[in-house]
């Protein structure tokens, strides 16, 4: 509720006061618009990462909001050095190496029951080695 309305527009003392007439310590009102306020902040810059904008390009849409420049400074920073906005792209190369990797697996199951059956005689232990390659970069994809 608290990042809503400041996301709308409404002040971090209107928010404030809001909450301190709804019964609330204003010592208590004041520390939840302060996390709201950093979260709103966080979530906006990770936003803004995850688009595609450039770290330079976020810090100057936070000071173009009203933050100073040592706050958009630390935000991106941090978000960077902690990796919290994951890069584009990401998601499809870990799909795309768990795909190659299952692919792996399963044509060296083929091979392995070509070898075993006669069906289809390869090299001694191809397929065996190839699924383990295979499990090998499933298991890489993973742990990413």
């Amino acid at each position: 509720m608290v990042v809503q309305q400041l996301n709308g527009g409404q002040t971090a003392e209107a928010v404030r006061d809001n909450l301190v007439e709804r019964g609330m310590a204003p010592a208590d009102a004041l520390s939840v618009v302060h996390r709201a306020c950093k979260r709103a902040l966080y979530d906006g810059a990770i936003a803004l990462l995850n688009k595609g904008y450039s770290p330079d390009a976020v810090k100057e849409q936070l000071v173009a909001k009203g933050w100073g420049q040592p706050t958009a400074e630390f935000v991106v920073g941090e978000i960077v050095a902690r990796d919290l906005a994951p890069r584009r792209g990401r998601r499809w190369e870990r799909v795309a190496g768990e795909l190659a990797g299952i692919g792996m697996m399963v044509v060296g199951l083929g091979l392995f029951v070509g070898n075993v059956s006669g069906a289809f005689p390869t090299l001694p232990y191809a397929g065996f080695i190839l699924m383990g390659v295979g499990g090998l970069i499933l298991g890489a994809e993973k742990a990413r």
